[in-house]
């Protein structure tokens, strides 16, 4: 019996390890298909990734716009997505309390730009100035 236990657990393990990779993979994938659509260099678009607005072109505020459409921050109208933003923001984040979190991201998402791509890069900007993350490989 004890053996039918450590092999279920040990399948249970392998099996969300396999989740994490495959997460991994498609973030990596929809960083990559943004990158493409947008013509952003790599190396911008990971700046921007790990929180580094000083370059504030066109490019990084659609990169941002396709990124958060990918993930489904965004609707496909350009519409920020409250929950969606705070379930996700939630793993990453390292918020006191989950009503801290949600007042920032619903402030957050009242912040307008010029453009969609702008909204959205101020969006970013807005939330993560506003929490910390957890330290994460990329």
């Amino acid at each position: 019996m004890k053996y039918i236990v450590v092999f279920f657990l040990a399948l249970c393990v392998l099996t969300l390890a396999d989740e994490v990779e495959d997460a991994k993979k498609k973030h990596h994938d929809q960083i990559n298909e943004c990158i493409e659509e947008t013509g952003i260099s790599k190396e911008s678009a990971d700046k921007l990734k790990d929180g580094d607005f000083s370059e504030r072109d066109e490019k990084a505020q659609c990169f941002t716009k396709c990124f958060f459409q990918k993930v489904g921050f965004l609707d496909s109208e350009g519409n920020p997505q409250a929950d969606v933003i705070i379930e996700k923001l939630a793993h990453r984040a390292e918020a006191k309390e989950d009503e801290t979190l949600k007042a920032l991201v619903n402030r957050c998402i009242e912040v307008k730009g010029d453009n969609e791509c702008e909204t959205a890069f101020k969006i970013y900007e807005c939330y993560r100035s506003g929490i910390n993350y957890k330290k994460h490989e990329h």
